[in-house]
């Protein structure tokens, strides 16, 4: 089966690659280049710096000559930097690093060759670390919400603590400057008390925009990744965040724990960016369900046509309502990413008012069926067209990726629509 492989943008590399090359060229303002080739070959590789206005204008860049394919022989000298072309030597396709017996691609080690520089490897930075042991650590308190030293701490003694909505209870992050990042990932944990009725629940928002909604966890601690990027919300210098109560009484409250901002600064991969205007991409639907492509009016997204799926609970084809990724995608060298499209049911549905139970799942291969992603099922409204942007765990940005989008509904006459959908990777 073939592999769905996000492709880098090769200007970056370079660029990367043009400062590694310098932090292992000049020691002491002396120009000295070692360069280890694996066992037999011929060391007559060569490396000239020049300048290149068709490639990256205005800065130095590399041209190394002579050095052969990558390979897995036994290297001479290991941490060496070794240039892989394709059928035309002049023609830069990636670099590749031996270490620790593997050879790696430059993004998967650039924060090892340059530690600390940018907060670590594969363009991500560390904007924020909030796990209160110390204080506030930035946050500001409002209206009851307080840090506090307690059992309901996830990570560790102390956590922040948010009441009922009637005071608008809040903890707030001010004036970060997220221009520079093409995405962002909020990473926290949160408990709830025991006084929770089923509609309270507590939201996180950015530039006072809705993130998301959270619910009782039942006195368990929850984590939470969420992935936004600057295609869909706007960075600036001063942005915030905030933490809101929404429950509805004076005994409930929330403890949030070990946030986490980071930025995410290298290029973007992006697979599956399908509108089925013309086709289903990367998606494969199930020979046993109805999944039908056709104009519906009104359409949100950029396309015309949709992906529609019944989900018949009174057949046999009950669990088979999806589709899923044609190929595995391999997501090793990433660090983050997110699934994205626009979704709504028809007017069948059942939405929040009248107890609805119909469900967009997202879900993931785990070797022998199909689970469900954490935090990864949507409530189905009628006509909603809502955008949906699921960040993915990094524990699942594997070699061997499968995605698959399920329909659960309650009855035959429901339907799901789903367009404009996009796997895009950090």
């Amino acid at each position: 089966m073939d592999m769905l492989k996000p492709l880098h943008n090769s200007k970056i590399s370079l660029f990367k690659t043009f400062f590694i090359l310098l932090t292992l060229s000049f020691q002491n303002g002396i120009a000295q280049i070692g360069i280890g080739l694996p066992a037999g070959q011929d060391p007559q590789a060569t490396l000239d710096v020049g300048f290149d206005e068709t490639v990256a204008p205005g800065f130095l860049m590399p041209r190394v000559n002579n050095l052969p394919e990558a390979t897995n022989e036994s290297p001479i000298t290991e941490g060496m930097l070794v240039y892989y072309s394709g059928d035309d030597s002049s023609l830069v396709n990636s670099y590749y690093v031996y270490i620790d017996g593997e050879w790696k691609t430059l993004a998967e080690t650039a924060g090892i060759i340059l530690p600390g520089v940018g907060g670590g490897g594969n363009g991500v930075v560390t904007i924020h670390e909030g796990y209160f042991e110390n204080g506030n650590d930035g946050w500001l308190d409002f209206n009851d919400s307080n840090r506090v030293q307690s059992g309901y701490s996830c990570e560790q003694n102390y956590s922040m603590q948010i009441w009922n909505s009637n005071g608008e209870s809040k903890i707030e992050l001010r004036d970060q400057d997220l221009s520079s990042y093409n995405a962002v990932s909020i990473e926290f944990e949160y408990r709830t008390n025991s006084n929770w009725e089923s509609e309270d629940y507590f939201s996180l928002k950015f530039n006072n925009q809705e993130l998301g909604r959270w619910y009782s966890s039942d006195q368990n601690c929850s984590s939470v990744t969420l992935f936004i990027d600057s295609g869909n919300y706007s960075f600036g210098s001063a942005d915030d965040f905030k933490f809101q109560g929404e429950m509805s009484w004076d005994g409930e409250s929330v403890f949030i724990d070990a946030v986490v901002i980071k930025g995410y600064t290298q290029p973007t991969a992006t697979v599956c960016e399908t509108s089925f205007e013309d086709d289903f991409g990367c998606w494969e639907p199930d020979n046993n369900s109805t999944v039908w492509r056709g104009n519906w009016y009104p359409n949100t997204g950029q396309g015309h046509l949709y992906f529609q799926s019944d989900d018949l609970n009174n057949s046999s084809n009950f669990d088979n309502s999806y589709i899923s990724t044609a190929a595995p995608i391999d997501a090793s060298e990433f660090s983050a990413g997110m699934i994205q499209m626009w979704y709504s049911g028809n007017g069948n549905t059942e939405d929040e008012n009248d107890n609805g139970t119909d469900y967009l799942r997202l879900q993931y291969y785990n070797g022998s069926g199909w689970s469900n992603f954490p935090e990864g099922s949507y409530g189905v409204q009628p006509w909603s067209y809502e955008f949906l942007s699921y960040s993915i765990p990094a524990d699942y940005l594997t070699n061997n990726l499968r995605i698959r989008i399920k329909f659960d509904a309650t009855r035959p006459d429901e339907r799901l629509f789903v367009d404009d959908t996009a796997i895009i990777f950090y």
